[in-house]
């Protein structure tokens, strides 16, 4: 706990919140600072507005987010653990879902998009197996 906790102080404290190592990179660490100030936000992925159906509020969003097949996209999983292409998170934070045959729009909606930073940490979370 303690090692998180310092963990998580040195990424808060570190440019804009970037994850700026992202070998190792936890979800924890993803969460608190890429989904809860990104996208958990009213009228986007909380849990009332649950956009595409979809609530990374609190301690929902790997439940979320592993092994569950998009509402958007149904034939691809949100996220693909161990397949980075093959999810369909990937491709929104990408500006790629239009490519993969899913909706064209480039998450976060109407934000700046994530830093190659945040983004590339994601893709390595889930290329290392999108452990809890």
């Amino acid at each position: 706990m303690i090692l998180f906790a310092a963990a998580l102080a040195f990424f808060s404290c570190s440019g804009e919140g970037d994850l700026e190592s992202r070998a190792g990179t936890s979800f924890d660490q993803i969460n608190v600072l890429v989904f809860q100030p990104r996208c958990a936000l009213s009228g986007c992925h909380d849990s009332a507005s649950r956009a595409a159906d979809l609530n990374l509020s609190g301690d929902s969003a790997f439940g979320e987010l592993v092994n569950v097949f998009s509402t958007e996209l149904p034939s691809m999983l949100r996220v693909a653990p161990g397949d980075p292409e093959a999810s369909y998170l990937v491709h929104k934070i990408r500006g790629t879902a239009g490519a993969v045959g899913g909706v064209d729009t480039q998450m976060p909606l109407g934000e700046a998009p994530l830093s190659d930073e945040d983004m590339d940490a994601i893709v390595q979370w889930i290329q290392d197996g999108a452990q809890p």
